[in-house]
């Protein structure tokens, strides 16, 4: 993090390094599932294994909470003010 940064830039550092953990967990995920899926084809009782709806749902929640998580965890960098951090 650079001297001088303001809030919106510290942000914008840490949603795009959660965003890029996300998407390689996304793609890793689906191809998973979508290999797994003669493995819970069995355990399904109203839907298909490869139901659309499923994965699209299951997806956006992953990422609404992975993003969620990435804010929470980066709110006490983005309150820290490194030129008072560095006075002291």
């Amino acid at each position: 993090m650079a001297l001088g940064a303001n809030r919106q830039d510290i942000m914008r550092l840490i949603l795009r390094q959660a965003w890029f953990v996300v998407s390689a967990g996304f793609a890793i995920g689906i191809a998973g599932a979508l290999l797994g899926t003669r493995l819970i084809s069995s355990a399904a009782l109203r839907s298909e294994a490869t139901d659309p709806w499923t994965f699209v749902g299951a997806t956006l929640l992953l990422i609404i909470v992975s993003l969620v998580a990435a804010i929470y965890s980066g709110a006490p960098r983005y309150a820290l003010n490194a030129v008072q951090s560095l006075q002291e």
